[in-house]
């Protein structure tokens, strides 16, 4: 059985909310040059995927901007799933398990604290609190995506922009 791949980014770091909604939140310098620095390394490493799924959140959408420019991911194809946006962790893998199964592998931007628990839910020896701009790659012995359960996963690598 193929393995299918799930990549679980939190979004990059973001202005204080002093003024307006938390959903209108832009990345700030550092979160901008956080999302180039790992999405460029993903590159590297050949760690493209074959659909991108962002919540509407500013900060979530700027983060997928900047990794799809890097990956060479079409942007026309970068999809947005409004319900990502403050979803729990139950929800977030209802749209999961909604995949085509055409596609082996995933990438979805979010926020914490959802894919951190996301993370320790399909991965039983996961316990890491994401931190922003970080990415996980889980791999799943999986023909579809609609057999996603807790445990099933395997982690591929937890990669933060603190860790070179």
């Amino acid at each position: 059985m193929k393995e299918k791949k799930l990549y679980l980014v939190r979004h990059s770091k973001a202005e204080k909310g002093i003024d307006g909604l938390d959903i209108d939140r832009a990345l700030n310098d550092r979160g901008r040059k956080d999302a180039d620095q790992m999405s460029k390394r993903l590159f590297e490493k050949g760690a493209i995927p074959e659909l991108m799924i962002s919540s509407p959140a500013a900060r979530t959408t700027n983060t997928a901007l900047i990794f799809a420019r890097n990956l060479q991911f079409p942007i026309s194809q970068l999809s947005f799933e409004e319900s990502l946006y403050e979803s729990s962790c139950i929800h977030f893998l209802k749209v999961i398990k909604q995949l085509d199964d055409r596609y082996q592998s995933a990438m979805f931007f979010g926020h914490n604290p959802t894919v951190s628990e996301l993370s320790c839910f399909l991965m039983n020896d996961f316990r890491e609190e994401m931190p922003t701009s970080s990415v996980v790659c889980i791999g799943l012995k999986i023909a579809s995506w609609k057999n996603i359960e807790a445990g099933g996963g395997r982690l591929h690598f937890f990669y933060t922009p603190a860790i070179s």
